[in-house]
This record gives C-alpha cells, structure tokens and sequence, in this order.
C-alpha cells in the first residue's frame, strides 16, 4: 500500500490489486505471502523514477536565460551585474553547510573571485552622506549629560524628532530616562532646521532635497544632551508607574517614542507597565490608554474598548498617523491596534489573535508573526517589521500586504533591489519620510536601508558590508580600527541600528544601540537625475 498508494492504474492487475486491498483486507493478513506477490507483479516492470531537480532559486533565475548560458556567460554576466552597482556579499563558508543558501550558489557557480565588493560602492548614490557620531562615546555606556561625546548612553533604544522644536528624543531601556538633543552647529555653520530647511522650501529654485544638498556645504552636528525623563532603575519585580509633574513620574521601562501630531505629546510605550504615557509640552505625564492586563489567560492584555479601560499586554511597536490616530503593535498576541483619535477608542485593525504566520488579505484575516516597529505615511498608511517572518508589510484601508522582503531568503548583508528579492535580518527600526520613502534600521546585518515609495525596490543607505564574522571587513592588508565608525556612508559601520527618524534638511539619525552612540546621516536621497 505505501508503494502503490491509491493504486495505480496498469490495467486489469491493478484494478484487481485495488479491489484486492480495498475488499479483503483480512485475507492479506492471513496471506502475507500472497500481498507480496501482488506487490512483486505489479512493481516489478517500473522503472524507478529520478528525483527530480529542485528549481532554480531567485537568484538563480535572475541571471538564467532561456538557452543555459555556458559558466563563461554567467561568470561574465555577473561581473557586468557589479559594474552596474548590484550588491552581492563575500560570505566564507566551510564545507559542512548543507542548507541551500547564497553560499552554495556562489560556490557551484564558482564566482567566489567576483563577490568580493568591499570597496565597491553598491549604487551610484550610496556615498551621497557623511555619517557622524552627535552624541555619546562609542562602545562606551554610561549616563552623563553633556554636548557631543561628553554625553554618555546606556543601550538608547527608541528617537522621536520633533518637527516644530528641531530636537530630538531618545529613551534608554538601561537607565530608564528619555533625554533630549539640541543640535549645535560646528564653527561657522547654520543652525539646524533653519538655512537648509528655507532654501528647500523656497530658496532653492524647487530643486529636490538631495540636490540641494549635494551642491553646497554641508554643516556638521553635535548634540547638547539633557535628561527630560530622570532616570530609574526599577528593582526586579518592581514596576514604578506614577503620573504627574515629570520630574515626579515614574515609569518601568521607556521603550518607543513618538510626537503627537495635533496635541504635540510625546507618547511614550511604557512596556512593562502595559500602558501608553504622554509627556505634554507644559510637563505633566498621564496615561494615555491601557492599564492592568487581567486575568484571563486566553485574553490576557487583550481587551478593546475606551483608551482608559482597553487593555495592552507589553506593546512594542508605535505608529501616528496625521489625523492623530495611534497604532500599537502587540508581538504577544501578534495583533495591530489603533487607538482613535479624538474619539480614544481602541480597536483591533489588523491579525488573528494568538494565531502567528505570513499570510495576506483582509486585515482581520490575516497573520502576522511577531510585530514590532511601525511607521505612518502622509496617507496614513502603516508599515511595520513583521520580525519572524522578516518582511515589512504593509496596512491600508482593507488588506495587510507584503511590501519587501523574502523570508526564506533572509542572511547577513541582506540582499537589495526588487521587492522579492530583498532581504532583511531581524531589522528593528523604521520610518517613513516626507517622500514616501521607507526607512529601515536593519539592525543583525548593520545596515541602513531604503525602499522607495511605490516601487519598493530596497537600496543601502549607509553601513559597510560585511564578511561572515559578522563583522565589517577592512580593505586587504589593513586591521579594521572600530574606534572610528565614521566616514562615508559605505564606509561607515554600525553595531546595532536599532531606530531611526528622518530630520528636518534631508538627513537621518539613527539609534546605535549596542554602540551607545546617536548617529547623522547627513544626506540619503541622491539627485532626481542620479541613475541607480
């Protein structure tokens, strides 16, 4: 029977073996001896059939042409794919890999000679910025105010910038403060928000951000770093939560940060505590929505409603739209929330509750795995990491949908270009622009990406490559210095970009965590007749 499965059809034997199998069970079992035989005539004559070979992968299928080029034509064709600026990763592998990985396709390929791109730029615009460290000493934890590397962190987590003031908001998970950076200019430069900002708006002739600021000086940054939030180390078990004056409140944990768009709060995720907190302008912390989990296993920290009675359990992810709506990821659950606004009610917009997977569709249908970080466009649609699964996906007005990312595909030095084809590992920031354009912390391979709006197609931003050590590569013959993580885009390197915030002239910072440092990245977007 595990041969023949539900029979096969080979004329009058085979019907007979099936009535055979299907009526007289019993007798098989008293005649072993007779199933043998039927067995022996009806499989004798077949030949075995080869396995046949698996399908060649995306990447395979990018360089293969209809007529199987020879390994001189792909070894050709690939190196013209490099001079074009597509991105491939020099990984060393030992023999004992057995998965079917990239490492694979470069070896039976035998182009381990051409992936070596460590000083090959990855697109024509990927050494548009300059990356600088504004605030805190590299590798260095701490807590200490102060200006540029006088400051000192200990693992930032989340940053806000605040459009109206021009300064920036960082929480720190293990001193539990939120401290704020002013930008100062360096000698002879302009302030920030102000000279760059006017001529993008009006004095530059209508020129694009990127153009503007690739044909005049760029000032440089350090950041003034003050505590808004004083810090505090809450004893195991113990979870602080007082509102109030803000030099009274208490929270667990500080965890995301975001600006309010119509009250100008600043929302807080006070994880531990299962609550949403605001910071208003005047100073005073109250609880915006959540409170105590419940009891119910099945739905513990799960329950919609008005903000002052729903229930959250350790929201994670954090996104405001322009109408002031505020949208919550709970990776527990695996489920979006929204909190409206003016009316603070909270609803379910998006995943089945306890139900993980990768599945599309309408929003209350389909399955997330481990949501985290979110971001709102200028239409208030929300984009957010879908961890497990590392894709970025996508919420509208009716479906969840996957804008990027290949989940089978994911390894370090994830790959860019076409939306199936890009691959992330395990990011942990994002943002959206002015333009439309997504910003990812793609946190385990150290990189700063890009996907731009529309089209989605995934372009680096900042953030060496790196060899399997996990580890940027230096060029041949040099040691790599790790104490001057700056430089050019391509050539600087991050420990952890963990979240990210787009400013006010066209540039970005980015929460290094585990490096404990704010860093710029003074220009992204390359000019509109930059070919990529």
């Amino acid at each position: 029977e595990g041969q023949g499965g539900e029979g096969r059809e080979r004329g009058d034997e085979a019907n007979r073996f099936k009535v055979a199998r299907d009526g007289s069970v019993e007798d098989y079992e008293s005649d072993p001896g007779r199933a043998a035989e039927y067995q022996t005539e009806l499989f004798q004559d077949e030949p075995k059939q080869a396995k046949p070979p698996p399908p060649p992968t995306r990447r395979e299928r990018r360089f293969l042409p209809v007529d199987e080029p020879s390994m001189d034509d792909l070894h050709d064709e690939l190196k013209s794919k490099v001079e074009q600026g597509y991105e491939f990763k020099k990984l060393i592998y030992s023999e004992e890999d057995d998965d079917d990985t990239d490492a694979q396709w470069i070896r039976r390929l035998n182009l381990t000679d051409v992936v070596d791109l460590a000083d090959v730029p990855l697109n024509r615009s990927y050494d548009k910025g300059i990356v600088t460290t504004i605030a805190g000493q590299h590798q260095t934890d701490g807590y200490r105010d102060g200006v540029g590397t006088q400051a000192l962190f200990n693992n930032p987590y989340s940053i806000a910038f605040n459009k109206k003031t021009a300064e920036l908001y960082v929480s720190e998970t293990d001193n539990n403060c939120i401290r704020k950076l002013k930008l100062i200019p360096e000698i002879g430069g302009h302030e920030y928000g102000r000279h760059e900002a006017v001529a993008a708006a009006g004095g530059g002739g209508g020129k694009h951000v990127g153009e503007l600021q690739s044909s005049t000086r760029r000032t440089q940054y350090a950041a003034e770093v003050t505590t808004v939030v004083r810090p505090l180390v809450a004893r195991r078990g113990y979870r602080p939560l007082q509102d109030g004056p803000v030099s009274q409140a208490l929270f667990a944990c500080c965890f995301t940060l975001g600006f309010h768009p119509i009250t100008d709060d600043l929302l807080i995720l006070d994880s531990p505590n299962h609550r949403v907190r605001a910071l208003s302008p005047s100073g005073q912390v109250r609880t915006y929505a959540g409170g105590d989990v419940g009891y119910d296993e099945q739905k513990i920290g799960y329950e919609d409603g008005p903000a002052s009675e729903a229930r959250f359990y350790y929201p994670f992810g954090m996104a405001i739209g322009p109408s002031g709506s505020v949208y919550i990821s709970q990776p527990y659950h695996s489920i979006i929330r929204k909190i409206s606004y003016p009316q603070m009610e909270v609803t379910t917009i998006a995943g089945v509750l306890n139900t993980q997977g990768n599945h599309d569709g309408p929003r209350l249908n389909a399955t997330i795995a481990g949501p985290r970080s979110m971001a709102s466009d200028n239409d208030e649609n929300i984009f957010f990491i879908d961890y497990k699964n590392m894709v970025i996906r996508k919420i509208d007005r009716e479906n969840v949908t996957t804008v990027s990312g290949a989940p089978e595909r994911g390894f370090f030095g994830g790959m860019d270009g076409h939306p199936d084809e890009t691959t992330f590992v395990y990011p942990e920031g994002i943002s959206v622009d002015d333009n439309g354009n997504i910003l990812v912390a793609d946190t385990v391979s150290m990189r700063v990406r890009m996907l731009e709006k529309g089209t989605y197609e995934s372009h680096p931003i900042a953030g060496r490559v790196l060899d399997d050590s996990h580890r940027p590569k230096p060029p041949p013959g040099k040691i790599l210095d790790d104490t001057k993580p700056d430089g050019p885009a391509s050539k600087a390197f991050f420990e952890s970009p963990w979240s990210i915030c787009p400013g006010a002239q066209g540039d970005l910072f980015v929460v290094d965590k585990y490096g404990s440092t704010i860093r710029r990245i003074d220009s992204y977007l390359p000019p509109k007749d930059d070919p990529k």
